[in-house]
């Protein structure tokens, strides 16, 4: 997976170039992944990084149960604790087969949003895991401004559900009163 691109044309001179890079986690199989999102001008070559991802990519072949898998996300850290042991709860310990990408920290920045280029770029990474046979993506559709107010997160929150609702994310986490947790399962689509 080291320095896959991914090309996607937005206009007559401008494109979308999605590179990705990864890395081993060293004490847990995990792959580390990122995505960059650059638009470039096919006039003068120029490049602007306006966006990124970062993916955690899990084998759950290599793990020995729901825990062991719960353990290696709390050492990543709180959110990916959270995103992780929703999806355990969901998935029967027999179904424990397959590869699991968590998103986290996916951006555009803010003067390109609003011009379908998180769509691109979301319908992308949704092509680069299935090709890489990936079964489940899970992410927390949580801002990453920090400093605001509940009304403000909870309305964010509330745009990024239905962002990620287009993309067939499904909110799995049911807990009262608990902010979603959303998953895309090839198996079910």
């Amino acid at each position: 997976m080291e320095n896959d691109v991914i090309t996607l044309n937005i206009s007559d001179n401008e494109y979308i170039n999605i590179r990705y890079t990864s890395t081993i986690d060293e004490e847990f199989p995990i792959i580390n992944c990122r995505a960059d999102i650059y638009l470039v001008n096919f006039n003068n070559h120029s490049e602007k990084e306006i966006g990124n991802a970062n993916f955690n990519l899990y084998n759950l072949s290599f793990f020995s149960d729901a825990n062991d898998l719960v353990e290696a996300a709390d050492a990543d850290s709180g959110d990916e604790y959270v995103t992780i042991s929703a999806f355990t709860k969901l998935i029967p310990v027999d179904d424990f087969v397959g590869k699991l990408v968590s998103i986290y920290d996916f951006k555009i920045l803010e003067e390109y949003q609003g011009n379908r280029i998180g769509s691109y770029a979301m319908e992308q990474f949704i092509k680069y895991w299935s090709i890489n046979d990936v079964d489940y993506l899970v992410l927390i559709p949580a801002p990453l401004e920090k400093d605001l107010q509940e009304l403000q997160r909870k309305k964010l929150i509330d745009d990024l559900v239905r962002f990620y609702t287009k993309f067939e994310f499904e909110n799995i986490n049911f807990e009262e009163g608990a902010e979603p947790i959303l998953m895309r399962n090839k198996n079910t689509i």
